[in-house]
């Protein structure tokens, strides 16, 4: 989880994006399976914009999930399956 000074000037405001995107990671980590990831905010966000926040986490997550199970059902398939002779 990176928050960076440029983009929360205090520690409060710092403090609280954080604290945000880690309930919603912790709310939604059992549907995400072998999947690290690196969260780094670009605008600060405060209390009225928590309902957009939850909203755009969750769209990413969603498209991230996706995306890991796509390629875990391409590596799980044999070059070979298919090919007789």
């Amino acid at each position: 989880m990176v928050v960076g000074k440029k983009t929360g000037r205090s520690a409060v405001e710092r403090n609280y994006m954080r604290r945000v995107l880690r309930e919603q990671f912790r709310h939604r980590q059992a549907e995400l399976k072998n999947v690290d990831l690196v969260v780094r905010t670009q605008k600060v966000f405060g209390r009225n914009d928590y309902p957009a926040v939850v909203l755009e986490f969750t769209e990413l997550l969603c498209i991230l999930q996706h995306q890991a199970d796509a390629q875990t059902v391409t590596q799980t398939k044999s070059p070979t399956q298919g090919v007789t002779g």
